[in-house]
C-alpha cells in the first residue's frame, strides 16, 4: 500500500482494502483508467469534507501508483529526527507548524549526505551520525499552477552536539528547539501528517529494539 498526503488529506493506493475502515470522510473509488484517477483525484481535492480518498486495484496495484505519479512532477528530498545526548529531538518551526528538517537532494547526491547536509544547513546542528534508514513519505503541492509529489527519504540521526539549534531563517525557518519526547503529543498536534508518520515508524523502531534486547 502507498499512502500519499496533500495538506491535511491522505490518499491511499492499494490492492487490498481489508486493513482499512472507511469512515463517512472517506471515499472508495476503483478507476479503470488513468482519466477516471484524475477525476476522482479532482473531486477529491475539491471536496473539504473528504478526508481520506482510497485508490483500489486488486490486479494492478504497481500499474496504478505508475498512473498516479505520471499526474504530478516528481522532486526527490531527504532529512533526519536527530536525537541529541539527552534523547532530545530536533525540530524546526516553519510557517506555523513544527517540522523536521528536510531538504531537495541535489543532482548526484546521495540520499544519505543530502539528509545530513539539509539537518546541517536548517539548524547548524553537527556532529551527526545517521543510524538507520526510517521511511519514505510522499506528499503533494501545488507550485506556481504546477502540481508536484515530492518522497523525502528519513534517516534516524545522532548527535553529539548539545548546543541551542540557529534556524536557518531565509528558508522560512523561524524557530528550532530540542524538544523532550514528553512533549511529542503537543508537536503532533501542530504538524503535517507525513511529519506525524515519520515520528510514529521512529518510536515504533525503537520500541521494536528494545523488545529485542527483552
Amino acid at each position: 500500500m502507498y499512502k500519499v498526503f496533500i495538506n491535511q488529506k491522505t490518499i491511499y493506493l492499494t490492492q487490498n482494502i481489508s486493513n482499512i475502515r472507511l469512515g463517512d470522510q472517506d471515499v472508495l473509488a476503483h478507476p479503470h483508467s488513468k482519466n477516471a484517477m484524475i477525476t476522482e483525484y479532482q473531486r477529491f481535492v475539491n471536496d473539504p469534507l473528504t478526508l481520506r480518498l482510497v485508490l483500489f486495484s486488486p490486479n494492478h496495484p504497481k500499474l496504478l501508483f505508475q498512473d498516479f505519479l505520471s499526474m504530478f512532477s516528481e522532486i526527490e528530498a531527504a532529512g533526519g529526527l536527530v536525537l541529541n545526548p539527552f534523547g532530545q529531538i530536533l525540530f524546526i518551526f516553519r510557517y506555523g507548524k513544527w517540522d523536521l528538517p528536510k531538504g531537495k537532494i541535489e543532482a548526484f547526491e546521495k540520499k544519505e549526505d543530502a539528509a545530513v547536509r539539509e539537518v546541517e544547513e536548517e539548524t547548524d546542528i553537527h556532529q551527526l551520525e545517521i543510524q538507520y534508514p526510517l521511511i519514505r513519505t510522499m506528499h503533494i503541492y501545488d507550485d506556481k499552477g504546477k502540481r508536484f509529489i515530492k518522497h523525502t527519504w528519513w534517516y534516524h540521526m545522532k548527535t553529539t552536539q548539545h548546543k541551542v539549534p540557529t534556524p536557518q531563517k531565509e528558508e522560512g525557518i523561524t524557530h528550532a528547539e530540542w524538544i523532550d519526547r514528553s512533549r511529542l503529543d503537543e508537536i503532533m498536534k501542530n504538524t503535517y501528517p507525513s511529519i506525524i508518520e515519520v515520528i510514529n515508524s521512529y518510536l515504533e523502531s525503537e520500541e521494536t529494539a528494545l523488545t529485542q534486547q527483552d
